[in-house]
């Protein structure tokens, strides 16, 4: 069985959770903030209207690290965020494009070390405090990037816009970028999981 869901922002607006829940959504990942210091202006709303209409939920976390250590303490911030609310899905490292961009511009150029060894400094501190940690790539980075052997403990969040995925060994697909849902003017991200472990806050034993 597949389970439908979002991922949120306050790039989505301010959302109605109740048509969300609707239409059919069965759990989302909110954006709880980005860098070491900015939580993102509808992590609130989000969380709590989501929860309000019993829709299990998950974090992900936009990084701006130039070093390992700068990683971990935006895992602390994400922890300190998240505090007072039930997290049951994974908390989620997000290293993208931006990511690199804005570390070129500071003088630091990240590549695939970085992406792993940053990735691995996040999660571990998620893992410390108790929750499931994972990572977010898309197909490009899954090819230059990712080091399953490093990584491969952790909850897959692929990302390919396709009829069908190109790769296997994910846990979370994110499939679209551009849902209309439940009367809303913004564009979803939508995904599909297939694993009910995740939902109610259990781990995966091998990603897939």
């Amino acid at each position: 069985m597949s389970y439908f869901g979002i991922d949120v922002s306050e790039n989505n607006g301010k959302l109605d959770w109740t048509k969300l829940k609707a239409a059919g959504v069965q759990y989302a990942i909110i954006r709880g903030g980005y860098g070491r210091y900015a939580v993102d202006g509808e992590f609130r709303n989000n969380i709590q209207g989501a929860l309000a209409q019993g829709i299990p939920v998950g974090v992900y976390w936009f990084s701006y690290a130039a070093n390992a250590a700068a990683a971990k303490q935006e895992a602390q911030k994400c922890l300190e965020t998240i505090q007072g609310y039930e997290v049951k899905l994974p908390i989620f490292f997000d290293f993208e494009y931006d990511t690199v961009d804005y570390a070129e511009r500071q003088g630091v150029t990240l590549g695939r070390q970085a992406f792993n060894d940053h990735t691995v400094a996040f999660c571990e501190a998620i893992k410390v405090a108790g929750y499931t940690p994972g990572v977010y790539y898309n197909y490009d980075y899954y090819n230059r990037y990712v080091d399953k052997s490093r990584l491969g403990g952790y909850v897959q969040w692929y990302a390919q816009y396709a009829s069908k995925p190109d790769v296997s060994g994910y846990d979370i697909w994110q499939y679209s970028s551009t849902a209309k849902l439940g009367g809303h003017a913004c564009n979803f991200d939508v995904n599909t999981l297939e694993n009910a472990v995740l939902l109610s806050g259990g781990t995966v034993a091998e990603p897939g």
